[in-house]
C-alpha cells in the first residue's frame, strides 16, 4: 500500500481521507493544470481590459472590496491580504498535488446516525416512564422500558413533590459524558446535541505535495505565520506513508483556536484540524479499510471511457444534501421550525473534471437515492422525442427526460402525509367526492417530462416550467378536481388547492403559508394546469397562466427549433443552459428594475447601485462564455451525468467571493437620531415634512409593483402611467384595481419616462418644491 501514495500516483492516494466525505478535492497535477488554465473562458475574462473595467466600476457602486473578502484565504496561503493575481500563481506553482476533505468523524460509517437514532428513543421512553408512573404508581413497566437502547435500566428518581423522573446515563453507563455517553431525559435537545456532535466531530485534512523539499519547508512557514498557527505540543519523529518525519501538535488562532495536528517530511505536508487524529490516518494508510478510493460511485467512475486529451482540473466528491443544507443557512431561505432535525449522512456523489480546448468536461456518478428523494421518479428509461415540440424554441434552459409516474406518486403521498392513517382519511375521502388519486391523477401520466426556464424578465423567480402527456386528460382532471376538495375538507392550515379556470383551462394552485422567518420577498404557488392533452406545472400561476395562452396558440414545430442538443445514445435525460441568454436577461432585468429597489426592502444588495455599477452590454461577460449541454444514463444502482461547460470552478468561487463580499458590505444603515434639542414647533414641521415624504415614496414602491405587474402580463412598460388603469384579459379592472393613477404627497402628478425598447422606466415626485430637476426629487 504505501509503494502507490507516491507523488502523482492514483486515487489510492486518497486512503488518507475518511471513506465518507462530505467535500473531497483532488488537484492531481496543480503545474500542468496551471499551464493548461489560460485557455479556461474565466482567465481571459479576467485579463480583459474592458472587463476589469467594469468589474471595478461593480465594486467600486456597490462598496464591496474583495481583497478583504479574500484576506482570510491569503493568509491561509500565506500571503498579505494585498497579494495579487502573480503572488498566487506563484505560490500555487510550488504545489505539485493537493488533496483537501471536509467530514464528519467516524469510526464505523453511519455511527452518528445510530447514535442520534439511539438517543431519541431514550428521550422517548424516559418520557414514557414519566407518565406511566405518574398515572399508575409503582405498577409494573412494559417490557420495552425496562432498558435503554444499551441494555441498561433507567434511572428513576421522584423530586421532593413526588413527581418522577426517568434518566438513561447513554452509551457508558456513566453519569456526565459528551457524545452517545450524553445523560438522556425527557428534555434532552436532539437539536443542539447534533449542532454539538457535528461541532465535535468535524475534520478538515489537507494534503500538499510540494515541488522540493526547500520549497516545502518555507512555504509551510509561510503558511503557519498567516493562519496564526503555535505548536501546543512537543515535536517528536514520526514515521507516517513510510516516510520518517516531524508531528506537531498544533492550534489555529485565525480558526477560533481549532485543534489540530501537522506532519511534515520531504516534499509533503499534512495537516489536520479538528476530531481526525494521527493514528486514524496511520491505521487507514497501513490498512485495507475503508477509503473513499473503494467507494462504488468513485470506482463507478473510473471504469468509464472519459474524455482524452485534457488536463484534469479537479476530482474527489460532493455531499450535495450537506451543500444544500449550508446555502440554507446562509441565506435563511428555507429555515426549520424549532423542533425540527434535519439528519442526513454524508452520501457523496464522485466527479472529475477536465479541461478540453477551453472547455470543462464533467463526469459525476451519483450514489443510489434515497426512498424520499424525488430524484427516484426521474431518468430511469429513455424518454421519447414528442414533448421537445413543447420547449419554447427561446428557452434559456431545458431538458426531457423519463418520468416514473408510479415513483412520483409515491413520493407525493409521503410528501403530503396520506400514508398511514393519512390513507384511511384519503380512502374515505375518495369514496365520498368520487375520485382515485392514484387512478385519476398519477395513472393518467405520461412516461416523459419536459422541463425549462424562460430568459429572466422581472425580479424574482424565473419562469419555470414542467409539461407532461397525459393519458386521460378527463380523469386527471377529476382526481385534480377531488384532491383539491379533500384538501378544503382536511382543513390544512399550512397547505391548500384553489381551483380555478383561465381561458377554459382548468388550473389548481397549491397555496402554502409562507414562513415569516423566510428572508426573501418571494412568492411560490406550485400550480398544476391542463391544456389539451398536457398537463402544465409551475412555480406560480401567472407563470401557468403565460403556459396556457401559449400551448392554446402554437402550432408544432420541427424539433430542429429546440433548444435541447440530440440525445445521445443510452441516455435517459438531457439537457442545455443558454448562460449568456440568461444573463443577458438578467442584465435587462436589474436595470428595468433599479427604481423598484423600495418594494423589495429585504433584499440583500442595494439593486440601485448593483444596476448603476453594471457595464451597458452584458456582452462585456457574456462574450467569453457559451451554453452548457448535460446527459445522464443510469449506471447499474448508481447515475451517470455527464456535463460540458464553458465554467470552471473559479468561476463559481469567484461568484461566492463577491456574493458575499456584497452582501456584507449592504448593510442597512441606521436611522439618524432625531436631535433632543429640536423645538417642538420645528418636530411638529419636521414631523408633518417627513409624513408627507413617507406617502409619497409609499405610493412609488406600490405604482413601482404594479408597474412590474405590468411588465410581466404584457413584455414591456407601459408607454404612460395611464394605460395602467386599462383592462386586460388578466387584469380587467386594470392593473391598478380599478381606482386612477395615484398623485404625490404634494397632490401633484407623478413623472414618468419608459425606455425606448420598453425594458426599463423611471418614475419620481417633482418633491417639495414641485420643479423638476430641482434637486429634491423623490424616487422609489
Amino acid at each position: 500500500m504505501l509503494a502507490t501514495l507516491q507523488t502523482g500516483a492514483g486515487p489510492d492516494l486518497l486512503v488518507l481521507h475518511p471513506a465518507t466525505p462530505h467535500l473531497l478535492i483532488d488537484i492531481p497535477d496543480v503545474p500542468a493544470l496551471l499551464d493548461a488554465y489560460s485557455a479556461a473562458p474565466a482567465m481571459q475574462l479576467a485579463a480583459d481590459t474592458e472587463a476589469r473595467e467594469a468589474f471595478g466600476k461593480m465594486e467600486q457602486r456597490l462598496g464591496v472590496n474583495m481583497a478583504s473578502s479574500l484576506s482570510g484565504a491569503l493568509q491561509l496561503l500565506g500571503l498579505e491580504s494585498s497579494a495579487g493575481t502573480e503572488d498566487i500563481a506563484d505560490l500555487a506553482r510550488r504545489v505539485q498535488r493537493v488533496t483537501f476533505s471536509y467530514a464528519t468523524a467516524e469510526v464505523t460509517p453511519g455511527e452518528l446516525a445510530a447514535d442520534f437514532a439511539r438517543l431519541r428513543e431514550a428521550q422517548v421512553e424516559a418520557l414514557d416512564i414519566e407518565e406511566h408512573l405518574e398515572a399508575r404508581g409503582d405498577v409494573e413497566l412494559e417490557e420495552r422500558l425496562r432498558s435503554d437502547p444499551w441494555g441498561r435500566p433507567y434511572e428513576v428518581s421522584y423530586s421532593p413533590e413526588g413527581t418522577p423522573r426517568a434518566l438513561s446515563r447513554g452509551a457508558d453507563g456513566r453519569p456526565g459524558g459528551e457524545g452517545s455517553a450524553v445523560d438522556v431525559g425527557p428534555e434532552f435537545d436532539p437539536a443542539g446535541w447534533l449542532e454539538q456532535e457535528r461541532d465535535r466531530r468535524r475534520s478538515i485534512l489537507i494534503n500538499l505535495e510540494f515541488v522540493s523539499e526547500d520549497v516545502a519547508r518555507d512555504s509551510w512557514a509561510a503558511m503557519k505565520a498567516g493562519l496564526g498557527v503555535e505548536t501546543i505540543g512537543l515535536e517528536e519523529p514520526r514515521l507516517l506513508l513510510g516516510a520518517a518525519g516531524t508531528l506537531e501538535r498544533v492550534a489555529v488562532a485565525r480558526m477560533d483556536g481549532t485543534t489540530g495536528w501537522s506532519w511534515h517530511a520531504d516534499r509533503r505536508v499534512i495537516v489536520s484540524l479538528g476530531a481526525m487524529s494521527v493514528e486514524s490516518v496511520e491505521a487507514r494508510a497501513l490498512s485495507a479499510g475503508a477509503s473513499f478510493a473503494a467507494e462504488p460511485s468513485w470506482v463507478a467512475l473510473h471504469t468509464l471511457a472519459l474524455p482524452s486529451g485534457g488536463e484534469t482540473v479537479i476530482r474527489g466528491a460532493l455531499d450535495t444534501e450537506w451543500l444544500a443544507s449550508l446555502v440554507s443557512d446562509t441565506i435563511d431561505l428555507l429555515p426549520l421550525g424549532e423542533q425540527e432535525v434535519v439528519f442526513s449522512t454524508a452520501r457523496p456523489t464522485a466527479f472529475r473534471m477536465q479541461l478540453i480546448g477551453g472547455r470543462f468536461h464533467t463526469d459525476m456518478v451519483r450514489p443510489p437515492v434515497s426512498d424520499t428523494s424525488w430524484l427516484r421518479a426521474f431518468g430511469n428509461a429513455a424518454p421519447t422525442s414528442a414533448l421537445r415540440e413543447a420547449i419554447p424554441a427561446d428557452a434559456a434552459g431545458a431538458m426531457v427526460t423519463h418520468l416514473d409516474a408510479s415513483q412520483l406518486e409515491r413520493q407525493f403521498v409521503d410528501w403530503a402525509g396520506l400514508d398511514g392513517a393519512g390513507a384511511t382519511r384519503l380512502a374515505e375521502m375518495e369514496q365520498r367526492l368520487g375520485f382515485d388519486l392514484r387512478r385519476d391523477v398519477f395513472g393518467s401520466l405520461g412516461s416523459d417530462v419536459a422541463m425549462f426556464v424562460m430568459p429572466v424578465n422581472s425580479i424574482g423567480l424565473p419562469n419555470a416550467v414542467a409539461i407532461a402527456e397525459l393519458r386521460d386528460p378527463l380523469a386527471f382532471e377529476r382526481g385534480m378536481q377531488g384532491l383539491a376538495s379533500a384538501f378544503e375538507q382536511a382543513g390544512m392550515s399550512t397547505l391548500s388547492i384553489r381551483a380555478a379556470r383561465y381561458r377554459e383551462a382548468p388550473m389548481w394552485s397549491f397555496e402554502m403559508e409562507r414562513d415569516a422567518r423566510a428572508s426573501l420577498p418571494i412568492e411560490i404557488s406550485p400550480t398544476v394546469a391542463i391544456v389539451g392533452s398536457r398537463v402544465v406545472f409551475t412555480t406560480t400561476t401567472l407563470f401557468a397562466k403565460r403556459e396556457i395562452k401559449r400551448l392554446a396558440s402554437e402550432t408544432p414545430r420541427a424539433d430542429s427549433a429546440s433548444p435541447l442538443p440530440e440525445m445521445p445514445a443510452g441516455a435517459t435525460m438531457v439537457g442545455s443552459m443558454d448562460w449568456p441568454t440568461m444573463i443577458a436577461s438578467l442584465y435587462t432585468s436589474l436595470r428595468g428594475a433599479a427604481a423598484l429597489a423600495g418594494s423589495f426592502a429585504d433584499l440583500p444588495i442595494d439593486l440601485g447601485a448593483l444596476t448603476a455599477g453594471l457595464p451597458d452590454r452584458p456582452e462585456t461577460f457574456t462574450r467569453f462564455f457559451a451554453k452548457t449541454h448535460m446527459s445522464g444514463a443510469p449506471l447499474g444502482e448508481r447515475f451517470h451525468v455527464r456535463m460540458e461547460s464553458s465554467f470552471g470552478p473559479e468561476t463559481w468561487l469567484g461568484l461566492v467571493g463577491f456574493v458575499t463580499s456584497a452582501m456584507r458590505s449592504m448593510r442597512s444603515p441606521e436611522a439618524p437620531p432625531t436631535p433632543a434639542e429640536a423645538s417642538k414647533s420645528d418636530s411638529s414641521a419636521a414631523d408633518s415634512a417627513v409624513a408627507v415624504l413617507e406617502l409619497t415614496r409609499g405610493t412609488l414602491d406600490r405604482l413601482s409593483t404594479r408597474l412590474l405587474v405590468y411588465q410581466i402580463d404584457r413584455g414591456a412598460y407601459p408607454a404612460t402611467l395611464e394605460e395602467l388603469t386599462q383592462p386586460s384579459p388578466n387584469y380587467p379592472d386594470g392593473y391598478l384595481d380599478g381606482e386612477p393613477v395615484p398623485m404625490d404627497g404634494w397632490g401633484r402628478p407623478l413623472g414618468y419616462l419608459r425606455g425606448d425598447d420598453g425594458s426599463s422606466y423611471r418614475v419620481w415626485s417633482l418633491g417639495p418644491d414641485g420643479v423638476d430637476a430641482s434637486g429634491d426629487e423623490v424616487v422609489p
